[in-house]
């Protein structure tokens, strides 16, 4: 997966290297008042909470980077709708913790 990381000036942010990488997989239509419904996960990254690295973060050009999970994302078989959030922390900040749409049956 690609991705672009840009300061709050638009600026390219360069060498991001502690990342936090988590798939979200979704069964269905969601069910009560929850409003992160029932899902499975699995999360990937190089960051300050994991003793070893699960993927490879690359900087591809300025600001602009790729993420290739150390393996296939384990979510079961009852996934629906696959979601995606990525956060890196930096030394003055970290981006917020967006959960965006990439697949849906």
């Amino acid at each position: 997966m690609a991705f672009q990381l840009r300061d709050q000036d638009g600026k390219a942010v360069r060498g991001a290297s502690d990342d936090s990488v988590t798939y979200f997989g979704f069964g269905g239509e969601p069910t009560g008042a929850f409003q992160f419904p029932w899902h499975t996960n699995d999360q990937f990254g190089c960051c300050q909470d994991r003793p070893a690295c699960l993927g490879d973060l690359r900087e591809l050009s300025a600001g602009h980077y790729r993420f290739t999970p150390d393996q296939t994302p384990d979510l079961g078989e009852q996934v629906e709708t696959l979601k995606l959030s990525i956060r890196v922390h930096g030394a003055l900040a970290s981006n917020t913790p967006d959960v965006i749409d990439i697949l849906s049956k």
